[in-house]
């Protein structure tokens, strides 16, 4: 079985040092997000992700905010409360079978396919929840040695990462480096022909 982050370590997803390495706001630039949308912050933690994205898909859109932890769903909620959010939905997962309340235009996840002892199956559970226009973000840490992370032999090569797409359900559009320490891969969802 894969590593989980320990909610007990959750003070470190808002860290100083976590935001000067992974702006959320920098990250949240660079999706194909739009107003109205309906985005799955899978593994959300601590809301990191989630206040900003659901800042950026407005009222009219919504956040399905996804963890299988039940304190990190409580600190969101906590967090998306005082952010005086009103559209973020909270999901229990037990981190295998996906079942969301309604249809997504995009799913985001930040450190999270590491994490997943299936990641083909996910990922194809994953597309087959996606509205026909469905996108597919994926943060992870690069796969260098560093303080900070997973050990370096659970960290995902693009390789791996394009791989684990492509064979999901998946088409990879674009892979880019956020120094110094993450890649951010764009999928959308395949359709055939």
């Amino acid at each position: 079985m894969t590593h989980r982050f320990d909610p007990k370590q959750m003070a470190k997803l808002d860290s100083p040092v976590r935001r000067q390495i992974l702006p959320p706001e920098l990250v949240i630039s660079k999706l194909p997000l739009l107003p109205g949308q309906v985005i799955v912050d899978f593994g959300c933690g601590s809301g990191y992700f989630t206040e900003p994205l659901a800042r950026q898909v407005g009222l009219n859109g919504k956040v399905l905010a996804v963890d299988v932890a039940p304190e990190m769903l409580a600190a969101t909620r906590e967090r998306c409360d005082q952010a005086g959010l009103l559209n973020v939905e909270y999901v229990q997962t037990d981190g295998v079978n996906l079942l969301l309340p309604q249809p997504a235009d995009g799913v985001f996840l930040a450190n999270v396919l590491h994490e997943i002892e299936k990641p083909v199956e996910f990922l194809q559970q994953l597309a087959a929840v996606m509205t026909t226009a469905g996108w597919l973000a994926i943060v992870e840490w690069l796969p260098q040695p560093m303080e900070w992370g997973p050990p370096l032999s659970e960290r995902l090569t693009i390789q791996a990462i394009y791989e684990l797409v492509e064979g999901s359900g998946w088409e990879l559009l674009c892979w880019e480096k956020l120094p110094p320490a993450h890649g951010l891969a764009i999928a959308r969802r395949k359709y055939d022909d």
